[in-house]
Order: structure tokens, then C-alpha cells, then sequence
């Protein structure tokens, strides 16, 4: 009969592998959670590039096809939520007002019509006003970048406006508006507007200059966010000449 030799691992030699084998898991499993950590700031980054990019080509046609940049609220409308003081476009972000012609729809749609205030004599075209303004977050550092619609009151239109008036959701369906103002970001770091006379040149708003004398606009947006215990953020700019 044959007898075969069967040898384990002796308790001295266990004592010595199993904190070797530790060291190098642990080495290992720091070595996954890091590049763990790494893909997110990455995703994160490459998120709010995209947003930032799609906010600034989504205003593209609202600023090329602008009748003029305001520095208020447009003449003959109202807005019953608007914050103390009336619209202002030097504030810090900045807020855009944009005066847009009144449409029975889509700009790009070639059906819609302009819209003429009354007496209905194709004298006034009618004008909506689309604000972009930012309020702080409750629950972290960033602002949200909202989006305003305000329009002329349907008794002093020719026809029914594309637009609807808009609100803070907490009155929507009070004072005549329906819809919510438009969330377009609840992690906005700045939003900068430049704007530009008819020779190019920016027109300094700090000695007399003012958004109507406007042919072209600058958008810059930043975005952040919080990952793997780092913040990230993206940017995204964009430059519009008025068409109208």
C-alpha cells in the first residue's frame, strides 16, 4: 500500500502570508474605489457639458429671432409675480429679457402668423416677453436658472398667442397663469450676458449703455455639481446676432 506525504500550511506560514495577501486586496480595492471615483467626476463633467451646451443652443433661436433685449418688462405687459422692484437685466447672474414678436405659433412654423395688438389695424405688432432669471437652491450652494413667459393680455391681442403666461409654481392658477415657469437648470454657478451695438463693439452698461441698443448678444453659462466628494464644473457660451 502506498501511502502518499499530505502537507498544509503550518500556522507560522499562514501568520505570514495572510498579511501580505491583506496589504495587497486592500492595495487592490483602494485602487478600484479610486478609479471608481474618477469615472463619476468624468460622467458628472461630461453631463454637465452636454446640459450646458443644450441650454445655450436651446436660447439660439430665441436670441436670433429677438425683436430687441430689454433692459425692463416690455411696454403695456404685466406681470403679477414679478420680484420687488420690476425685471431688471443687471442683476448678479445676470437676467435676460428677450422681446419677441406674438405668434400663433413656432417661429420656424410656416403657418404661424404675427400677432397685432389692438385696434387690430396691422399697425402694433404685439410682443411677448421671455425672462431668464435665477433664484438660489434651499438644499445647496447653486442657483436654478428658470425661464418666464409673459405675455399681452388676450383682450388687447387680434389673435390667440403661441406663448401662455407663466408663474412660480406654487401660483400657478392664480392671476390668470396656467402653466409653471420653465426650470432650465438647478445647478447653475453664472449666467453672463454681453451685449453688442450695431459696430460690434459691447455696449458698457455702466455708463448709460442699455440692452435695447443691442444687435447681438453673448451667452456664458457655468454649471456645477458635487462628485465623489469633489466639485466639477462645465461651461458653454454662445453668440447671437438678432435677425430682426
Amino acid at each position: 500500500m502506498k501511502i502518499f506525504n499530505q502537507k498544509g500550511f503550518t500556522l507560522v506560514e499562514i501568520l505570514v502570508v495572510a498579511p501580505i495577501f491583506i496589504l495587497v486586496a486592500m492595495g487592490m480595492l483602494g485602487y478600484l474605489i479610486e478609479r471608481y471615483g474618477q469615472t463619476l467626476i468624468k460622467s458628472a463633467e461630461v453631463n454637465l457639458m452636454v446640459d450646458a451646451q443644450t441650454i445655450t443652443l436651446n436660447l439660439e433661436d430665441e436670441l436670433a429671432f429677438a425683436t430687441n433685449f430689454g433692459d425692463t418688462l416690455g411696454a403695456n405687459l404685466s406681470d403679477p409675480n414679478e420680484p420687488n422692484g420690476g425685471w431688471t437685466f443687471n442683476t448678479t447672474p445676470n437676467t435676460l429679457i428677450i422681446y419677441e414678436q406674438s405668434r400663433t405659433g413656432d417661429i420656424r412654423d410656416p403657418n404661424s402668423d404675427v400677432i397685432f395688438a389692438q385696434p387690430c389695424d396691422g399697425t402694433s405688432i404685439a410682443l411677448n416677453n421671455l425672462i431668464y432669471f435665477s433664484e438660489d437652491n434651499n438644499n445647496n450652494d447653486y442657483k436654478s436658472l428658470y425661464k418666464r413667459t409673459v405675455v399681452p393680455d388676450s383682450a388687447d391681442i387680434c389673435a390667440t398667442n403661441f406663448r401662455q403666461l407663466t408663474c412660480p409654481s406654487e401660483t400657478v392658477g392664480t392671476n390668470g397663469c396656467n402653466q409653471a415657469d420653465a426650470l432650465v437648470t438647478d445647478k447653475l454657478i453664472d449666467f453672463q450676458v454681453t451685449y453688442y451695438d450695431e459696430d460690434n463693439a459691447v455696449i458698457d452698461m455702466g455708463n448709460g449703455g442699455n440692452p435695447l441698443d443691442a444687435e447681438k448678444v453673448a451667452i456664458a453659462i457655468t454649471l456645477g455639481d458635487i462628485a465623489y466628494g469633489e466639485e466639477v464644473q462645465a461651461s458653454s457660451s454662445l453668440t447671437v446676432k438678432k435677425f430682426n
